[in-house]
């Protein structure tokens, strides 16, 4: 253990350096430098830890289930990086948002003694053995929610056997699949349920979201709306000849990162397309550049299928999105790390697409009504069971911390 502690201190003490230069490091050294708010002494204060934005928005749907049933309650929500920390930013209601100090015990000593929360909760692998430790020594309880083993694997290494020793302190740890907590009771950890993933009711939340369309876009009306989603160089080597092609459909195509080089290189490929913000020549085209964040999940509503980027890399990225629309999906091979893509492969609601061939077979499927009305009553089902996640969530808590919950 104490060379873990040795090693987090010169990590953290790495980012102070980094920061003269790095963007990313100054941002958590601003992050743990801001005044944190002050905290009523008699009021209670729930405790949720996300690492950054994407584990923010899995536990979100509990966050508002616990506001609802407990207003009296303060949330503290902390993050471990700056990007979700500026994003969620600033304090609003009976909810605080602050840096985590890193898992170094005098600074987590003072963390818990200016917040003294009732509880903590840690969000998907977000696992502090030190922290856990002090937690432990303070009798306040803590749990980890939404874990899945995925990359997680690691913990059967000898390395991290102080770690799961640590984790042994968590009063629940609730996986979201039956293969994630298999996995952890073969490791000698007990405290292990299932509920599911809370993200999926967040996801579907977003679908009563509307999306207009900007009125510089001047779209071919009849033509049906296929989306090409967070999607890299790799993805488009599939795509690039189908969308020159079929000049009969309509093509929305988000690259994963915004700004990037690579989508000036869509714009060399597609000159004839269309920019979501940037007003141009009031000409019809059929495809359309999606040059901004928060549109792409909205955006799925209004199509017919979609393909999801990232399976030629390290993986895709989140094909919830497109899932909750009701409309088929397909992506590249390297998708076993994600849950929600093997369940929609088993229910044959997604594709693994490997060429340009395949890619146009699955076009020629999924667009028959037929099909596409087979996987979105798939696909609704599939939800149905899964949104019910949060509140399976909310009842384990309030049964473990009863004398917590009370308003």
């Amino acid at each position: 253990m104490w060379a873990y502690q040795w090693a987090i201190i010169l990590w953290e003490y790495i980012i102070r350096l980094a920061a003269l230069w790095h963007s990313g490091a100054k941002g958590r050294r601003q992050m743990i430098q801001d005044p944190w708010p002050a905290v009523p002494s008699n009021q209670t204060c729930i405790w949720f830890h996300c690492a950054s934005l994407g584990e923010y928005e899995q536990i979100l749907p509990l966050i508002e289930i616990w506001e609802l049933r407990h207003p009296s309650h303060r949330i503290l929500i902390s993050f471990y990086s700056n990007s979700g920390y500026k994003m969620v930013k600033p304090n609003s209601g009976n909810r605080f948002v602050v840096g985590f100090p890193g898992d170094i015990r005098k600074p987590i000593l003072q963390f818990l003694s200016h917040f003294n929360p009732a509880m903590a909760i840690f969000t998907k692998a977000e696992i502090w053995p030190l922290c856990l430790d002090v937690l432990n020594e303070k009798g306040i309880p803590s749990t980890l929610l939404a874990f899945r083993a995925g990359r997680s694997k690691r913990l059967k290494h000898w390395t991290a056997r102080f770690l799961i020793q640590r984790m042994q302190h968590l009063a629940l740890i609730s996986c979201q699949d039956q293969a994630s907590a298999d996995f952890l009771r073969q490791l000698g950890l007990t405290k292990v349920s299932v509920e599911g993933d809370p993200r999926v009711a967040r996801t579907l939340a977003l679908q009563n979201h509307p999306l207009n369309w900007p009125e510089h876009i001047a779209l071919e009306s009849g033509k049906q709306l296929i989306v090409l989603g967070s999607i890299w160089p790799a993805d488009l080597r599939i795509w690039s000849e189908i969308i020159l092609e079929r000049s009969d459909l309509l093509w929305a195509i988000a690259p994963h990162q915004v700004p990037s080089q690579f989508m000036e290189s869509l714009q060399g490929l597609f000159p004839q397309a269309q920019r979501w913000t940037q007003p141009g020549p009031q000409t019809k085209s059929n495809i359309i550049l999606i040059d901004t964040i928060g549109v792409l999940s909205r955006l799925y509503s209004k199509a017919q299928a979609a393909y999801v980027g990232g399976g030629f890399g390290r993986g895709i990225h989140s094909s919830l999105e497109p899932a909750a629309a009701g409309i088929p999906i397909s992506f590249g091979p390297n998708c076993t790390h994600s849950r929600e893509a093997q369940a929609f492969l088993r229910m044959q609601a997604g594709s693994i697409l490997n060429s340009k061939q395949e890619a146009q077979r699955w076009l020629q499927h999924v667009l028959q009504a037929d099909a596409q009305q087979h996987i979105k009553q798939q696909l609704s089902s599939w939800f149905q069971q899964e949104a019910e996640a949060p509140e399976k969530l909310m009842q384990q808590l309030e049964s473990i911390f009863p004398s917590h919950t009370v308003s």
